[in-house]
């Protein structure tokens, strides 16, 4: 979807069970960073069952989704060993498994928020943008953010943010090159 102007707006998401980063961030017609929106941490109660905590953070990760015109979703999926070894010197080796079990529920919440949502989406880790985007990313981030996840989800909605709007526009581009080529008479074949 394209706001006036030709900006077009990405949500970054940075999943968690305590704590979503969620932030929109505006792109100019040529994929550069421009503005952040908005930004907003998405809480679940702490003293909550499982399933409570999961169906909070699902409820305002789509208010959230609702409150803007979004072209695409760009939601941070670390490379797994990187997450155990951040889980394991916070906390000791018992805190691995809680934290990643608690973590991989709420992505798998995120993903599936997003994918009910409609908007296109890139999933991808955030080592996978150049460095100069993610250098335009931090100077946007000191900016906003009051917590960590939230200048979490500023960096990867930046820095991803361009991947995100060309997957976006890639299957309109092959319905539009598929109807050009279906109307085109074929050859007799021989």
């Amino acid at each position: 979807m394209t706001a006036r102007g030709g900006v077009r707006l990405v949500a970054g998401v940075d999943p968690g069970l305590d704590v979503c980063g969620v932030a929109v961030v505006a792109f100019d017609a040529l994929a550069r960073p421009l503005a952040v929106v908005s930004v907003a941490s998405v809480r679940s109660d702490r003293t909550a069952d499982g399933a409570a905590r999961l169906a909070s953070i699902a409820a305002g990760l789509r208010r959230e989704l609702r409150a803007q015109p979004l072209a695409a979703v760009v939601v941070e999926v670390p490379q797994f060993l990187g997450v155990a070894r951040e889980r394991t010197q916070r906390g000791g080796a018992h805190m691995v498994m809680r934290g990643l079990a608690g973590y991989f529920q709420a992505l798998g919440v995120v993903r599936a928020t997003v994918a009910a949502s409609g908007i296109p989406t890139l999933e991808a880790p955030p080592s996978s943008a150049r460095k100069q985007e993610r250098q335009a990313a931090a100077a946007l981030f000191t900016q906003h953010g009051r917590n960590d996840d939230e200048r979490d989800a500023i960096v990867v909605a930046c820095a991803l943010g361009a991947m995100a709007l060309q997957q976006a526009a890639a299957p309109a581009e092959v319905a539009t090159l598929s109807s050009q080529t279906t109307s085109r008479p074929r050859r007799p074949s021989r």
